[in-house]
């Protein structure tokens, strides 16, 4: 499958820029967006339907409004009019091994990852396609 659509989801500006750099370098895709905020990128996500999901989404955690977690349990709640269901990956800075326990039994879920976003990140989460 040809990823040509990442959506970042990060309350940091600076960690954004940063992984769309990385992204950009990688040549990992063809269009990077970046929300700010959680509910922002569910209610993208909401409208957009079959007409332009992204094929990933990289969420953070910790972010003020509606954290990651709360973002993964709105969206399992969408019902999207594709199969082309986008794959979520966690890219955080927790060190908390409760987090990556939580996350490994969410199925919505396709992986989990420390920050910074990186090349080898990039080819691991390329590897779940």
């Amino acid at each position: 499958m040809d990823i040509d659509f990442i959506m970042l989801i990060d309350d940091d500006r600076l960690t954004n820029f940063l992984s769309e750099m990385v992204i950009n370098e990688s040549n990992f895709c063809e269009r990077v967006e970046s929300f700010m905020s959680a509910k922002k990128a569910l209610l993208y996500l909401q409208n957009s339907q079959a007409l332009e999901l992204p094929d990933i989404i990289l969420v953070d955690i910790n972010m003020p409004g509606m954290d990651g977690w709360e973002f993964l349990e709105e969206f399992s709640k969408i019902k999207f009019s594709t199969s082309n269901v986008p794959k979520i990956f966690m890219v955080t800075t927790s060190l908390n091994p409760d987090d990556k326990k939580r996350a490994s039994e969410i199925s919505t879920l396709s992986g989990f990852y420390r920050k910074p976003l990186t090349s080898d990140t990039l080819a691991s989460i390329q590897g779940v396609f």
